[in-house]
This record gives structure tokens, sequence and C-alpha cells, in this order.
């Protein structure tokens, strides 16, 4: 399976390497590539093209493998169709395919990068083509860079083989590609950990440093988490420093992120804003020190200018975070962007430390006064409930009595089953 997963760090590695790709050189020859530069022929289509790739010159052979790459052709998503297999036109894609794919191996550089780049638009057997890369020791660097450039879009299972590609790239004579294989860490099910920390522990450069940091992800272990805190507190580069940070304010992170900023003392409004924090706490209501932040804010009495726009559609306004907060904890079938919470014991606790502050106190009492739904009289419902099926009835006998064909009554019926729900919802009204 083709995963699209790239961090902003990702991106701007590959931005970089596409770059270079446009003006590097293309191998043993010293001659540039400039970019895929392609000549369209007048009046051809891409079925010429595709004959244009058994021509022996190379040189053709290449502009037909570029100029298939921005026609924007459809072969890739031809073979993604289960329901088009056995076709002729799922037969013409696989054809196309196979011929890229043997023009991968061509000896010459431009030829081959020209289908590493075209083959990388295929999710077709995905796992023949990242093997294909992995397994591809040329020395060329315009091949190599087009190899990791396509790959970008892969987690690869198959983890030996980029472990392998990974030592080929780090051992080359090119700068280029021995400083662009720790980009391959970002390709595991799982970061190579002790690989990242030995490359970052014998890096005599900042830029290796910082390639190393811009290619972890955020699922590390504990002990990660505590060597980057130790090389954060240890160093002096503020490029570094920032990285750090980067990884560390990380979703996933989160609570030990807030201990590590408690302990050293710095500014927690910087990182956490009033919505991460009632989240957090929802998730940790016993953290302390979400606890003491929780509770400094109340003594300094928690203006709550962050607010959240609610609504249905017809009727939206904006509202105190704090407040909306606390109103979905005690009355959770209120409508809410706060999906995943329920009633719980940290929306309780919240409210009594609220209510021991007057002013806060006054204005959630008015709050919760203004959205708290009051259940209707029993009368008044049982007596909507039979006007509405009055109505129902009579407009279904309409239907009949002119004869409407069966179509549109079927979208009309469906238009009054909404309606239906609407006038006559589920007791889900709070007491």
């Amino acid at each position: 399976m083709v995963k699209h997963i790239c961090s902003t760090q990702q991106v701007v590695l590959l931005l970089s390497l596409f770059i270079v790709l446009s003006g590097s050189d293309c191998g043993g020859g010293g001659v540039s590539n400039v970019g895929y530069h392609c000549i369209p022929i007048a009046g051809y289509e891409e079925g010429d093209y595709v004959v244009m790739l058994d021509d022996q010159n190379p040189e053709m052979q290449y502009n037909a493998l570029c100029l298939l790459g921005t026609l924007g052709n459809s072969y890739h998503s031809t073979l993604d169709s289960l329901s088009l297999k056995g076709t002729p036109h799922y037969d013409s894609a696989l054809m196309v395919y196979e011929k890229i794919f043997s023009l991968m191996s061509s000896k010459d550089d431009w030829v081959s990068s020209a289908a590493i780049r075209a083959m990388s638009l295929f999710n077709y057997d995905r796992k023949r083509i990242t093997r294909a890369w992995l397994q591809d020791e040329r020395p060329s660097r315009n091949i190599q860079l087009e190899i990791i450039n396509s790959i970008s879009k892969d987690t690869i299972l198959e983890e030996e083989l980029i472990m392998k590609k990974m030592n080929f790239l780090s051992n080359s004579h090119s700068w280029l590609l021995r400083n662009s294989s720790i980009f391959l860490a970002s390709r595991f099910s799982k970061r190579p950990y002790a690989r990242l920390m030995g490359e970052y522990r014998n890096a005599t450069a900042e830029y290796q440093q910082l390639n190393v940091l811009a290619n972890m992800s955020d699922d590390f272990p504990d002990s990660i988490f505590h060597f980057l805190s130790q090389e954060w507190a240890s160093t002096s580069n503020p490029k570094i420093k920032k990285a750090i940070i980067r990884l560390m304010d990380d979703p996933k992170n989160k609570s030990r992120f807030l201990h590590w900023l408690l302990v050293n003392n710095m500014n927690t409004d910087e990182y956490f804003n009033d919505l991460s924090i009632l989240e957090l706490y929802h998730e940790s209501p016993e953290n302390p020190e979400v606890v003491s932040i929780i509770r400094s804010k109340l003594n300094a009495g928690w203006k709550s200018a962050m607010k959240i726009e609610i609504g249905n559609g017809f009727y939206d306004e904006e509202v105190p975070l704090l407040y909306h907060y606390l109103f979905i904890e005690k009355y959770p079938e209120s409508d809410s962007t706060f999906s995943g919470f329920n009633q719980s014991v940290a929306g309780n606790k919240l409210e009594k430390w609220l209510l021991d502050y007057p002013k806060l106190a006054r204005e959630w009492r008015a709050y919760e006064k203004d959205h708290k739904i009051y259940p209707l009289p029993k009368n008044f419902i049982q007596e909507r409930d039979r006007l509405v099926d009055q109505y129902i009835a009579q407009y279904r006998y309409l239907f009949t009595k002119h004869g409407i064909d069966t179509l549109t009554t079927v979208v009309y019926l469906k238009n009054l089953g909404n309606l239906e729900k609407t006038m006559k919802p589920e007791n889900k009204l709070r007491n």
C-alpha cells in the first residue's frame, strides 16, 4: 500500500533534491541533466510516444518518457481499477507499465532516471517497483537522486533493503548521495532510532545534525525524548534548539513535553493555547502539571479570550471556550466540536474549581442557563406528535389521489421521513 506521508522537513528536502536533480551531473560523462527537457512533436498523441519508447535512440526514448509524464496519461489510474482488468484498455496500460519498468535499468542515465520518474506514478505492483529502486546500486547521482525522490511516497516493509540502500548511499563518493541517505530513514514503518542517533553523534557539521532531526518522527520512545531534552540543554546552537523543540512539541508528546517545559521553567503559553490545555486536561485529569496550569489560569481570572464557533448552520455563535468545554462535559449530548468528550470526572472537578471564583462562577451559570435545553411538557409533546402524524398522513394521501408517478413519490416520501425526524426528535432533551 502506498502511503502519502510527508512532514514539512521532508517536503523541504524533496524540493532541494528536485532542484539538485534538475542541474546535477548524470554520471560518468559529466553531462548535466537540464530538468527533463523534452520536445513535443506536432500531431503526436500518447500512443505515438508509447511506440517511441522502443526506438533504438536513447534520446528519443528519453523524450517519450518525459512527454508521457507531462501529458497526464491515465495508464497508472487504469491499472488501479480492477473493474477494467481483462479489457483492451487495461492490457494496453499494463504493456506501457512493463516498457517503462524495463527502461529503468537502461544503460543511459537520462533514460533510466526519466523512467524511474515516470514509474513513480504507478501504484500497480508497487512492491516490485520499490524493490527494484532499493536494489539499484549504480553510482549515477542522477539515478540515485531520482530514486530517493520517487520513493518518498512509500512506507516500505522490506526494511533490510532500505538499510542496505542507506549503507550504499552513505559510502558514495558523492556529497549529495551521502547526505541524502538519511532521508530513507523516514521510509521505515518505524524509525531506526539507533541508526539515527549514531548518525547524529558522528555528525561533524551543523547541517548533518539538522538533517538527522528533520528525518525523525513524532513517535519516538522516552529514551529518545530524554536524549533530545539533554541535547537541547547542552547545545548553544539556536537552529538545533529550534529543531529539537519542533520535534518534541507534537500531539503525541504533549504530556511529557508539558512536563519538560514546566521543569525547565519555560513559558507554557507559547506552546499551549486554551484549547490544547483543556484537551490535555480531559485526557489526563490527574496530571499534576496540567492541574497546576488549570489552577493558575483560574487564579488569573481565566479570561477565556479564545472563542469557538458553534451552531447548526441556521444559527451560529461564538462562545467562550472554557464555558463551552464545561457545558459539553456536563451535558455531553449537546452539539460541539469536541466530539470525543463525554461527561467525566475531569469536567466535574473543573466546574467545582471554577465555582470558587465568584466572577467566573456568575459567568458560567449565566452561560449554562442560556444554553441548557429544558424538557417540553408531556401534553405538548403528545399534541405535537398527533398534529405531525395527521399532516404526514394527509400528505401521503395526496400522492394517491393525484396519481403521482412512483419515482417522484419515493423522493417526496423520503423528505417526509426527514421532516418527521425533525418535528418529532428522539428524547435526547436534557433535564
